[in-house]
């Protein structure tokens, strides 16, 4: 499918204009968003990578001047950081209503959905994995989040955004290790060593009990201890933090009278 309005940008070439790639969810510059469409450029990342989206490309695909994108990205960085931004303009939030009257429920469905979207784009994750997590798409995207969850029931209040920041992380890393590309290609599987249980008896173990690597069982049962164990370990680090300081006031205060009464 092609639809023509993808690239109607006015210093884009007038005859790409019938011939555009059908990648615009939303219209570009009807957002305010002036020169080349986000959408088209995430394409070009997922099909050839990141090391493929360099000016020269751009500018080679749209049919200008490679210079003329500088007019709307000062550089590669700016160009990486719009990608995010249709990253996180891609994530729906589903309303509570549509999960489960749990709060916790409905946030592991939550962050279900954000994994789902960023495995539509498995070569550009690692944007999001390091790139500085600020900018516009991404707070209405936590404004999104939290609003749904509040209606849920969460409280919203600072444990909930260091919870939030966990699961985002996780979820980001555990895309990254299921679908990012590897650093130098993909491993020599002739190179892979045998579980020998003379050699790795606890590991060989393992794998004779049955188990076998399963990306969608893992990601939910961890993040489900996650989500249902976190206020619990909130707490227990609390006492913890808690009567650590205490031992160290008793200990201060012992050692400052030990010195009162001239003893070492």
């Amino acid at each position: 499918m092609l639809v023509s309005s993808c690239l109607s940008q006015r210093n884009l070439r007038a005859d790409m204009l019938d011939g555009c790639p059908d990648l615009c969810a939303t219209n570009d510059e009807e957002e305010g968003l002036v020169g080349p469409p986000r959408r088209y450029i995430m394409q070009i990342v997922d099909d050839d990578g990141i090391d493929a989206l360099t000016m020269r490309r751009l500018g080679r695909d749209l049919g200008v001047d490679p210079m003329m994108i500088y007019r709307h990205f000062s550089n590669k960085v700016a160009v990486l950081d719009g990608l995010m931004e249709v990253m996180w303009r891609d994530v729906t939030v589903p309303a509570a209503a549509q999960t489960t009257p749990s709060w916790r429920e409905h946030l592991v469905a939550v962050m279900h959905t954000l994994r789902r979207a960023l495995l539509r784009h498995p070569r550009a994750i690692s944007i999001v994995g390091t790139r500085p997590a600020t900018g516009p798409e991404l707070f209405a995207l936590m404004e999104r989040l939290l609003t749904s969850l509040a209606e849920a029931g969460m409280p919203v209040n600072s444990q909930a955004a260091d919870q939030l920041n966990a699961l985002v992380n996780y979820t980001v890393g555990h895309v990254l290790a299921e679908a990012g590309e590897p650093v130098g290609g993909e491993a020599d599987q002739m190179s892979h060593q045998t579980v020998l249980p003379a050699s790795f008896p606890h590991l060989a173990a393992v794998f004779n009990s049955g188990w076998r690597y399963d990306a969608d069982r893992q990601y939910d049962d961890a993040l489900r201890a996650m989500v249902y164990g976190w206020s619990e370990a909130t707490r227990e680090a609390d006492g913890a933090l808690t009567e650590g300081k205490s031992t160290n006031a008793e200990g201060g205060a012992t050692a400052s009278q030990a010195v009162l009464d001239g003893r070492d």
